[in-house]
């Protein structure tokens, strides 16, 4: 029996750290606007979204449409611009199922990190705009993803007077049997934002300078998230905690985040994100 595929996926959260500003937003279609109020506007080879975080604030995100520079034109929180120049970027890691044993799928004592498995960097391809909207959350797709014999898209989301933006890598392939795990992040080529902040094991905030040619590193964090911390405004990277992981018999922390360049040698910029232990986490 085929398993369904399941998407794969960050979420990152825009917030303020400065004082509010108050904003207005117009919208296109005034007799019947958006019920998110996202606003997604395409021209000059760019898409702008807009959204209120707040009741006195405005997010918004730029998209490049040209696939020779970084899909992430551009993220601010009003006028405070957060980082500039970012790719989502993932790695798949794919392994084998024990399809040969009666309980197939739902076998309990399976483990796919013994058996031969490869690490692929997700790539992106053409880029194009799907608007869907649901409520008070709007999904933009933006561009084609390949990983191996993955395919899928880009798709982020903006909700309603929210922060939260969840940014998705949703891949299928039509191969049966096979076990995945992936790391997944921001990464640019040219970062500019100010810090890297987390608070570690023992709650205590910690901050430092963005040095963009140091190597990435894997960190033990507390609440699996991690900061690029800009002027006024800040951008968190953290799971979502029922999808990316799953219940263990024992609850350790493997370092779930990571930031520097060249992650496992397969995403050569400067970034940071969230990351799975292979020997630990596993799933179909």
């Amino acid at each position: 029996m085929k398993k369904p595929k399941a998407p794969l996926f960050s979420a990152a959260r825009i917030s303020s750290l400065a004082a509010l500003l108050t904003l207005g937003v117009i919208f296109a279609n005034v007799e019947n606007p958006s019920k998110s109020k996202v606003q997604v506007v395409e021209e000059n080879g760019v898409v702008r979204v807009t959204w209120p975080v707040s009741d006195k604030e405005n997010g918004s995100v730029v998209f490049s449409m040209d696939e020779a520079k970084p899909l992430i034109q551009s993220m601010a929180v009003g006028e405070k611009t957060i980082a500039t120049g970012l790719n989502p970027s993932t790695v798949l890691t794919v392994g084998s199922r024990n399809m040969d044993e009666a309980a197939g799928w739902v076998a309990f004592f399976d483990n796919p990190p013994k058996r031969e498995y490869k690490r692929y960097s997700v790539k992106l391809g053409k880029r194009s705009l799907k608007v869907t909207e649901q409520g008070a959350h709007t999904t933009v797709s933006v561009a084609e993803a390949s990983a191996g014999n993955f395919n899928g898209e880009v798709r982020f989301t903006f909700y309603r007077n929210s922060g939260l933006m969840q940014a998705e890598t949703v891949l299928s392939t039509e191969e049966d049997g096979r076990a995945i795990v992936y790391d997944t992040g921001l990464t640019s080529a040219k970062p500019d934002w100010k810090n890297t902040v987390w608070k570690d094991t023992s709650g205590n905030i910690q901050r430092v300078p963005l040095n963009s040619d140091a190597a990435a590193t894997p960190l033990e964090v507390e609440g699996r998230t991690i900061v690029a911390e800009g002027d006024g405004a800040s951008l968190a990277v953290f799971p979502a905690p029922h999808r990316y992981f799953y219940p263990l018999d024992e609850a350790f922390n493997l370092k779930f985040v990571w930031h520097g360049r060249n992650y496992v040698d397969l995403l050569p910029d400067s970034g940071l994100g969230i990351r799975q232990e292979l020997n630990a986490i596993w799933t179909g």
